[in-house]
């Protein structure tokens, strides 16, 4: 395995340096290991993450922490993956740096015709910041494994009370069929997490998304890792190196815009 450090004792994209657990750390970049363990899921420290271009993956499971403490406890302990400082266990929160990331250009994102119709037949709208709590829960349904934990939630509700994080709902009526989270850095909206509760209905607010975020000269919708549907939307990977000269060109931070608006519209921007 091919690997770096790099220390995070550097202003970061979009703030002025703030003594967090991230001020002084040095990361580990070696293929297949966290860059880091433990710390605090605190709003700062997580927003200051995010800027970094690190992915946190928390645990409240004890199998999961035992897991991870035997996979990483030997580079834990020989400095190759560094601790930051926390209350928690520091095997419950692993931080990752991949090496690649899935983005999807926001002004290209491709619809199959599938979608298509779905979106031309439906009658759904989609509207911004209008339940974040709800699409939380939503994010949190089914899920093998849980990573939206109380106190992560606690501090990605500051984070959207404070404007940073937002969310996009996609609606059929009156009823919440699909939605998702994230957070606007540089020119890069970061998708924490979607869901949905009826067929391609979190296609629909990604979709969406792109052309809300193409608006205000946002470039890239960050998947963070593969799956099938967003590579079916155009998601492909990119250089960490890029990625994080993306999140660099912060100036003031973009904010996705607003409104009610009918999915169908997306329709005449689709690309196959």
């Amino acid at each position: 395995m091919g690997g770096a450090e790099i220390s995070a004792c550097h202003k970061p994209a979009g703030g002025e340096e703030i003594g967090d657990i991230w001020s002084c750390a040095t990361l580990g970049l070696v293929d297949g290991l966290p860059a880091a363990i433990g710390g605090e899921l605190t709003a700062e420290s997580l927003l200051e993450a995010c800027r970094r271009g690190l992915l946190c993956e928390p645990t409240a499971e004890p199998d999961r922490v035992t897991e991870n403490r035997t996979a990483y406890a030997v580079d834990v302990e020989d400095g190759t993956v560094p601790t930051l400082p926390g209350n928690a266990d520091p095997y419950s929160i692993l931080w990752w740096s991949p090496a690649s990331r899935y983005v999807i250009p926001a002004s290209s994102i491709r619809i199959n015709r599938t979608l298509r119709r779905r979106l031309r037949q439906t009658s759904w709208t989609t509207t911004v910041d209008r339940c974040f709590d709800e699409v939380l829960k939503g994010c949190r349904e089914n899920r093998d494994r849980q990573w939206l934990m109380a106190d992560y939630m606690h501090s990605l509700t500051s984070l959207h009370e404070a404007g940073r994080v937002q969310s996009l709902e996609v609606w059929e009526e009156s009823c919440l069929v699909g939605g998702l989270f994230g957070l606007s850095l540089g020119k890069v909206f970061v998708m924490e997490s979607a869901f949905h509760r009826v067929p391609d209905a979190a296609k629909a607010a990604i979709a969406d998304l792109a052309e809300r975020a193409a608006r205000v000269g946002l470039q890239a919708l960050d998947a963070q890792v593969r799956s099938d549907y967003t590579v079916s939307m155009g998601a492909s990977p990119m250089s960490r190196k890029t990625y994080l000269e993306l999140l660099a060109d912060d100036g003031t931070p973009q904010r996705i815009p607003s409104g009610e608006q009918a999915v169908a519209r997306l329709v005449e921007r689709a690309i196959e």
